[in-house]
């Protein structure tokens, strides 16, 4: 596919159109009158389709009409009635936010995504604000590079960093030169045949943030989407026909999902790439001159140069507090590595056991971590849930505060693309962080055991320092690894087209940790994942056979049956 497809024809003859653009929806609706309306009354006339010409809306706005429609000034005339409850007021939702906070007036679209001709089209209008950016004054997390030798053990080197990076919650570490693994998420079957249904994404106005020592909450935009959802509306896009109403893919009920995002459109990684970087370019309004050599492209507007990781995080900032347009992305965060593809070689390809087989075998080979920690005592079955996912994402994908299933180490690691920009809160200030939660956004998780399951809206960092709860930031590059410590909460973003395997896992100083979460699930009444009793005495079996074997048998043993021996007597 090539690039110039997703600036798509449509949206150009639409520009064209006495309809602004934006306005022409993609649903089948009933336009009825909303009153008495005068003949000689522009500003409320309704646009009228001709039986001639049912693909086009005609009117008799004038120029300065259709101006004033972008900029919000004029009523749209355009209602969309929904005939199960024509005649039901609005429910408000003022009560479901703090302190009576009024609810914005909606805002215009910043981007436009798909028509019936093209699914995978995207049309920006939003454009970068440089002079409002907000980004916020941050400690940096500690980067570790480690040597070639100290690199050859994961989980040894793991556990060395905890005294030095624990206190952040977080640390990047940047492998030796030698580390050069293939990625083969970018052989042709996976890059161009393998797809994915991505999730659409409404990030504007979605942090609460903090004006002259209050706070304030922007129209939600989950409330928005929600609300669409109650409603049976069909989309048609292109071949792919989207049912959007009361149930998710997973049949649940809507009410009980993550609100932050709701099914789009299908990709491949390649046609995910090509979508992601015309939506930068667009936004950003530059060109790469990478992908631009030797065409004629020429833009009616002056070219910013390409934004920095400052530049965006002080963009997405702008968004996600102080919108201006409404902003929708697309992203996928959980693909699992065993269906999908792994970036790293596996054992069940030929190809890569010939091929790789250092890199097969790697302890930073993210398929082979779960085998030198305690979740390796758990059965198949089990630990197969815990295998890792593959994440895609574009500029402004956002990562909702989480923290990880049972209080779980997290690694991750960038196969390809652009930075990811992490946040995180110290696992020692999880109590602290949960109640500022509920103090901000009472109504929203009222009788919500699992918070971070089900987040509407966010916390900013701006509130979480003006409370006391320290915040780090951590950018991540390709290549480079992240690592998570223990019930640490930690969101983030995407500075462009990036894909990223990451994986929880359980080292022997995790045993702590592990307990507190058992206490935690059972006073919140939550299912867990696996036996915590079961890695317990898997521990303890294989410390007992490790001490018999170097004492009794005078065996050498596995530096993994050494770990759990020296553990014995702590």
């Amino acid at each position: 596919m090539e690039e110039a497809g997703y600036d798509c024809p449509k949206f150009q003859e639409n520009e064209n159109l006495a309809v602004p653009p934006g306005f022409v929806s993609l649903t089948s609706f009933i336009l009825r009158k909303g009153g008495n309306v005068k003949k000689n009354d522009k500003s409320t006339a309704f646009p009228v389709a001709s039986e001639q010409e049912p693909n086009c809306m005609k009117t008799e706005l004038e120029t300065n009409d259709i101006d004033a429609y972008r900029q919000g000034l004029i009523r749209r005339p355009w209602i969309n009635m929904d005939l199960s409850d024509n005649h039901k007021p609005k429910e408000s939702h003022t009560k479901h936010l703090p302190m009576n906070l009024p609810i914005n007036p909606s805002r215009p679209k910043g981007t436009m995504r798909g028509c019936p001709s093209c699914i995978n089209c995207v049309k920006v209008t939003a454009r970068w604000h440089p002079k409002d950016a907000i980004r916020e004054d941050l400690e940096e997390a500690p980067i570790f590079h480690p040597t070639e030798e100290e690199f050859k053990d994961t989980l040894t080197y793991i556990a060395s960093l905890r005294s030095k990076a624990e206190t952040y919650g977080i640390c990047r570490i940047v492998p030796p030169t030698c580390w050069k693994p293939p990625c083969f998420l970018q052989r042709e079957h996976v890059w161009e045949k393998s797809e994915f249904v991505a999730q659409i994404q409404r990030i504007d106005g979605h942090q609460v943030r903090r004006i002259d020592g209050h706070q304030e909450i922007m129209a939600s935009a989950c409330e928005n989407t929600k609300n669409k959802r109650k409603r049976d509306v069909e989309v048609a896009l292109g071949s792919q026909l989207c049912k959007r109403n009361t149930s998710t893919p997973n049949n649940h009920n809507v009410e009980e999902c993550d609100c932050e995002s709701e099914p789009g459109p299908k990709f491949s990684l390649k046609t995910f790439k090509e979508y992601a970087d015309v939506f930068k370019n667009q936004y950003f309004n530059y060109n790469d001159k990478k992908k631009f050599i030797g065409s004629n492209i020429k833009l009616a507007i002056p070219e910013q140069s390409e934004p920095s990781v400052e530049n965006i995080e002080g963009e997405y900032g702008r968004i996600v507090q102080n919108p201006s347009e409404e902003i929708e992305v697309l992203c996928c965060n959980k693909l699992e590595a065993g269906v999908f593809s792994s970036g790293f070689p596996i054992v069940s390809d030929p190809v890569a056991a010939n091929a790789y087989p250092e890199y097969l075998k790697s302890g930073w080979n993210l398929n082979n971590i779960l085998s030198g920690s305690l979740l390796s005592f758990e059965s198949p079955d089990v630990s197969c849930n815990l295998d890792p996912n593959v994440s895609v994402g574009m500029c402004f994908s956002a990562v909702n505060w989480k923290v990880e299933e049972h209080h779980l180490y997290s690694l991750s690691y960038i196969h390809l693309g652009e930075p990811k920009v992490w946040y995180s809160v110290p696992g020692r200030f999880a109590v602290n962080f949960e109640t500022i939660w509920k103090k901000y956004l009472p109504d929203l998780h009222a009788g919500k055991h699992h918070m971070h399951d089900t987040m509407e809206m966010q916390l900013s960092c701006s509130i979480l320092k003006a409370e006391g709860i320290p915040v780090y930031r951590c950018v991540q590059y390709p290549r480079e690894f992240v690592l998570v410590f223990p019930r640490v909460y930690h969101s983030g973003f995407y500075c462009g087209f990036n894909c990223s395997e990451s994986v929880s896992f359980a080292p022997l100083e995790w045993l702590l940790h592990g307990q507190n979460a058992v206490d935690l699930y059972r006073e919140q009444r939550k299912k867990t994942l696996f036996s915590y009793d079961k890695l317990l005495l898997g521990a303890a079996n294989e410390a007992v056979r490790a001490q018999w074997e170097t004492g009794l048998c005078m065996k050498s043993t596995s530096s993994d049956s050494l770990t759990y021996k020296d553990s014995h007597s702590e």
